[in-house]
């Protein structure tokens, strides 16, 4: 079977989008490891603390099963509201 990952990061990119439903699950009933993907929030946690980036919102899933969202920052540069999985 085919896995396949969505990442979404909300970098200030326009996208269009399609509101689709979707089930949310653990990394491990996914097939994934939770403390490898801890390691993609740390590195994104790094780059938002540097100020490398300015926010950011991640969401992986496979099929039709969301198993792992995370999303940091605001909406704007100097305030804004936070950013979360439907910010784009």
């Amino acid at each position: 079977m085919t896995k396949v990952l969505l990442i979404i990061l909300g970098v200030g990119f326009a996208l269009s989008s399609v509101a689709v439903e979707f089930d949310d699950v653990t990394p491990e009933e996914a097939g994934f490891s939770s403390e490898k993907l801890s390691q993609i929030q740390k590195r994104f946690d790094s780059l938002y603390e540097s100020g490398r980036i300015p926010n950011y919102a991640i969401g992986l899933y496979s099929g039709d099963k969301r198993f792992f969202a995370r999303a940091r920052g605001k909406t704007e540069i100097d305030g804004g509201i936070p950013v979360d999985l439907d910010t784009i």
